[in-house]
């Protein structure tokens, strides 16, 4: 039986040979289409990238130009909180202690519309694996509103259902630049 570690670092041996280009090439698609289906919304949790995760500067820009309210996550304890971001803040931002940029003040208790999730891996139904930590699944427990995966192509794999746990979140969408999956199960 696999376990989330193996699929972890299969994942990143995916990753690691893919080319920068193509990873730029596929988070601008995917953020193209995340704003053609959810950019209607007027607020957004959105992750700030790191290691492979899928780029999110741009669709971060694209939301703000556009008017809407775009977050982004804090670390506190065991707990993410969100603090408001419109790119001029980013001076005011430094390294947590997984090595991603958050904002240093401004914590907020808010209720937003979409919640941008970031992944190791994912499926077509939904399920998730992360780091491994579990902050976004404890934040999205009692979440109401839309989660939304980002992932690169690569990622999404055949079925997580053998080893996603009672805790682990399932989203409502995963998006890639060649399909988004939940809800209507849209073709991209």
């Amino acid at each position: 039986m696999r376990s989330k570690q193996d699929i972890r670092e299969f994942i990143s041996r995916r990753s690691n040979s893919s080319s920068i280009k193509m990873l730029r090439s596929e988070a601008f698609i995917a953020g193209q289409k995340f704003i053609g289906h959810f950019g209607d919304y007027e607020s957004f949790l959105v992750y700030l990238d790191h290691r492979r995760e899928l780029a999110t500067g741009r669709l971060i820009t694209n939301l703000l130009s556009m008017g809407r309210s775009v977050y982004v996550p804090i670390v506190s304890g065991d707990t993410l909180k969100c603090a408001p971001y419109n790119g001029a803040n980013r001076q005011k931002m430094h390294l947590n202690q997984f090595g991603i940029w958050e904002p240093v003040e401004g914590i907020v208790d808010i209720d937003v519309d979409v919640i941008v999730v970031p992944c190791v891996a994912c499926d077509a139904s939904g399920n998730r694996i992360g780091y491994g930590k579990g902050y976004y699944d404890r934040a999205l427990r009692n979440f109401k509103g839309i989660t939304v995966c980002l992932a690169y192509s690569f990622q999404v794999m055949d079925s997580l259902e053998d080893i996603v746990e009672p805790h682990d979140v399932t989203m409502n969408y995963i998006l890639t630049d060649k399909k988004i999956y939940g809800g209507m199960d849209l073709a991209c």
